[in-house]
């Protein structure tokens, strides 16, 4: 892949030394809940090795309520005291504003939660034809091939469409984190936009309810978590179905697919994908 730059991601400091290796940019953070945000000494100790072996740092953030602000604003403050250039990956409308507001000298960074892909993992056996039968006002219906232009919808993202553009370059925002749905994605960026491509797990979906730690309790799918002791960091689920080919992982409040097949290097240009962003493990 040339011209591509590689990243890697880390949820937690002790896993830095070992994943930056090859990699030119680490992003350190979480993606999916506000009690795994790293700690100021963390985030600290985490930049002081991006400078030494010379990588670019990332700043992940995860969909934030009220309580999260707080948090949050003490990591953004310390970036920006930094005699450095930092990202900060928002899957929050209101970090967002926050950044935009507070810490202009941060460059902000659109998380794929806000990308609004579709990535159901059953989009790809509609786009060939190969879903199961279905029964329609009692008739049973065979699957066939989506059409194109049905096909081009689910590849599509709103992020491509003008009006959210002009809300993006309103906020700052040059660069967009995508996911690589298992039906191929489509993103049209305007102007100097570009965008990064995570692999080899991608999100179908999120919530803020976790599973328990199943060390503590009989059924961590139902069961709820009267609080939080980080279980999602012992455990991940393999969750098969017959309707879905591929298998999908749960592991916290998560559920994740898995792509290994990147797109050529033509259709990554197109879609103004510019950087890799590599996961060892799934992002919990």
């Amino acid at each position: 892949m040339n011209g591509i730059e590689h990243a890697v991601l880390a949820t937690e400091a002790a896993e830095v030394q070992d994943a930056l290796s090859g990699a030119r940019r680490l992003y350190f953070g979480h993606e999916f809940c506000q009690k795994l945000l790293p700690t100021l000494p963390a985030l600290a100790h985490v930049a002081d090795v991006c400078r030494a072996r010379q990588v670019g740092l990332t700043l992940v953030t995860p969909p934030i309520t009220q309580p999260g602000l707080a948090p949050v604003e003490e990591l953004l403050a310390w970036l920006e005291a930094q005699n450095a250039s930092y990202e900060v990956v928002v899957n929050d409308w209101g970090v967002l504003h926050l950044l935009a507001r507070r810490h202009p000298r941060l460059e902000p960074v659109l998380g794929r939660l806000m990308s609004k892909q579709h990535r159901d993992p059953r989009i790809v056996r509609l786009s060939t034809g190969d879903a199961a039968p279905t029964a329609v006002d009692g008739r049973l219906v065979l699957d066939v091939a989506l059409p194109e232009a049905a096909a081009a919808f689910y590849r599509a993202t709103p992020l491509s469409a003008p009006r959210t553009q002009n809300v993006l370059r309103a906020f700052g925002v040059r660069r967009v984190e995508l996911d690589n749905p298992l039906h191929g994605f489509d993103y049209r960026p305007v102007g100097n936009g570009v965008a990064s491509l995570y692999v080899p797990f991608g999100v179908v979906a999120t919530s803020r309810r976790c599973t328990s730690d199943p060390r503590r309790v009989s059924d961590p799918f139902t069961d709820r978590v009267s609080r939080c002791e980080r279980g999602c960091r012992h455990i991940a689920y393999e969750l098969r179905a017959e309707h879905i080919a591929e298998p999908l992982y749960r592991r916290g409040n998560t559920l994740f697919f898995r792509n290994d097949a990147l797109p050529n290097d033509t259709d990554l240009r197109r879609c103004g994908v510019d950087r890799v962003v590599h996961q060892p493990g799934l992002p919990m």
